[in-house]
């Protein structure tokens, strides 16, 4: 499959630009790392700058919520989604949001 090799996958193996969503729509088509192993996520528009002090989940590249909820390590006292981002990555849910620049097309 051509596709396969010219875009990326995320981590759950769904091609960025090409596979859909599990809501219909094509996923985003640029790529980033979600976690140290090197699986990533798809998104719409590449980080603008290093962040590598985040104050929350949102200051993080993360794998959805469903799939948070199933690494026990990413689970707080209450069965939640953990608060502390570097527990976020040390779990392997989340990842530094880190700058990134977009390649050029011919």
């Amino acid at each position: 499959n051509p596709d396969a090799i010219l875009h990326p996958h995320d981590y759950k193996g769904r091609l960025c630009g090409v596979s859909r969503g599990s809501d219909g729509k094509v996923l985003p088509p640029r790529w980033v790392p979600v976690d140290v192993l090197g699986n990533g996520m798809c998104i719409d528009e590449c980080p603008a700058k290093n962040n590598f002090v985040p104050s929350d989940r949102l200051d993080l590249n993360c794998k959805d919520s469903a799939d948070l909820l199933e690494i026990e390590a990413c689970l707080g006292d209450d069965g939640e989604i953990g608060d502390d981002p570097n527990m976020l990555i040390a779990c392997g849910g989340c990842m530094f949001q880190l700058k990134t620049i977009p390649s050029k097309s011919n």
